[in-house]
């Protein structure tokens, strides 16, 4: 009798055919054995479906599911609603994960002390290199991404923040997830291991919404806007996203400052009045 996994792994793939069978080997030789992992297929012109067919084929705990092409977010929920788990691990296609991240993280799970629990992460690629991931603190989190997307959740959580975003098509989905998840209970659990192996590639969603500023700060006020009590709850003044504006200022022209300096002029306005 086939028992219910108890983690569901979901790996979402988008033209990572080259990379996703080291990322189900290292699924596949997990110390922890009671897990499921989803493949979907979201929409991917390559030949992902090919590759991942002997993975289904050898191993009942390998899921595949196609669906038209709706970008990472679309693509994690799709996975997610299909899971069987107590516990969603996100995965991407061109990562990896330790042997031993989820025998590791398994107490902690069991615990069900916690929201979030997650281990460091290891670069790779065109980078080499443990990410220097700092402490996690809730003040923190206002102002950048301090967890990595591959970090353990309950489904039921999920389900009660109603998934990621898809309106973040360019990026910045985990991020606006994590805030989502942890705005009403600040409960992670960082374990001193590493996790997941986090490839660098040359050109990526992470570069080309760097590249792209407009994008960028497009993506940040709709954060902003759907988290505004968050935000000031944390930062409370003018420090609001205040590494943000200073790189924007450093790195594009001081237009993009200007603007956020009268965005936060305003939005403290309003929380006053």
């Amino acid at each position: 009798m086939i028992s219910q996994p108890f983690i569901s792994i979901i790996v979402p793939c988008y033209k990572k055919a080259e990379f996703i069978d080291e990322c189900l080997t290292s699924i596949s030789q997990q110390i922890y054995d009671n897990w499921e992992c989803i493949i979907i297929n979201d929409g991917s012109p390559d030949n992902t479906e090919e590759l991942v067919e002997k993975w289904v084929k050898n191993d009942y705990r390998f899921k595949y599911y196609y669906k038209e092409n709706g970008g990472v977010a679309a693509a994690r929920n799709f996975g997610i609603a299909k899971a069987a788990g107590k516990w969603i691990l996100p995965l991407d296609a061109d990562d990896k994960i330790a042997i031993d991240y989820c025998i590791k993280s398994i107490s902690h799970l069991e615990s069900n002390k916690y929201k979030v629990v997650y281990g460091n992460a290891f670069f790779f690629g065109a980078k080499e290199g443990l990410w220097d991931l700092p402490q996690y603190d809730c003040s923190n989190l206002a102002k950048f991404n301090m967890l990595h997307n591959s970090c353990f959740f309950k489904k039921e959580d999920w389900k009660v923040v109603e998934g990621y975003d898809s309106n973040l098509v360019h990026g910045l989905e985990d991020w606006e997830f994590w805030i989502n998840l942890l705005k009403s209970a600040d409960k992670v659990k960082h374990l001193n291991i590493v996790g997941v192996y986090y490839r660098i590639l040359s050109l990526s969603r992470t570069t080309l919404l760097d590249a792209n500023i407009d994008n960028k700060v497009k993506m940040m006020r709709y954060i902003e806007k759907k988290h505004f009590d968050f935000f000031f709850d944390n930062l409370g003044s003018k420090v609001f996203l205040y590494e943000e504006m200073i790189t924007l200022k450093s790195r594009f022209n001081s237009k993009y400052y200007s603007f956020y300096n009268k965005f936060i002029d305003l939005l403290l306005k309003l929380k006053n009045d």
